[in-house]
């Protein structure tokens, strides 16, 4: 498992890229051994949900401080509703500032749910694991976050905390 550090120009942020063949389990172990009184939320859609159920068993469900929301797949989603939904989840369930999002799916999923990480009590920890080879170099790199709205595409947008791509 190789570490990139990322520094954005203009901006006093930075975070870390982990890079690797099979290293997903690893790498969460790493970053999460340091949260481990935290409530983590798992955010992903109908389709991963199927493709990846034992992973997701395997990583995330045997967790005691785990909770998971599945969200319907597809672009018409990206938009404020869907975002609404997963506050209403994320503070149904208590999430508080050191609790951790995590975002397993595509670019849809992976803006959504770093919107609602850093709209949610002003910001929260947010991992993103892009599913896709496309949302591994666009949604998941620099922290951006978007969402749509009736008047256009990624209109709503912010930046989040990563931890983890």
């Amino acid at each position: 498992m190789e570490t990139i550090q990322i520094d954005l120009p203009g901006h006093d942020y930075q975070y870390s890229v982990l890079v690797g063949n099979k290293i997903l389990a690893s790498a969460l172990e790493k970053i999460l051994s340091g949260y481990s009184n935290s409530k983590i939320f798992l955010i992903t859609n109908d389709t991963i949900q199927k493709l990846y159920h034992e992973m997701i068993d395997t990583l995330f469900m045997n967790r005691a401080n785990v909770k998971m929301k599945v969200l319907p797949d597809g672009e018409k989603y990206k938009n404020q509703d869907t975002v609404n939904s997963i506050h209403d989840f994320l503070a149904v369930e208590k999430a508080n500032r050191g609790s951790i999002l995590i975002s397993l799916g595509g670019g849809v999923l992976g803006d959504m749910v770093g919107f609602a990480a850093a709209t949610f009590m002003r910001g929260i920890a947010y991992i993103q694991i892009p599913t896709t080879l496309l949302s591994q170099v666009d949604s998941s790199v620099g922290g951006k976050t978007g969402i749509n709205h009736s008047a256009g595409k990624n209109l709503l947008n912010n930046r989040c905390r990563l931890l983890l791509m």
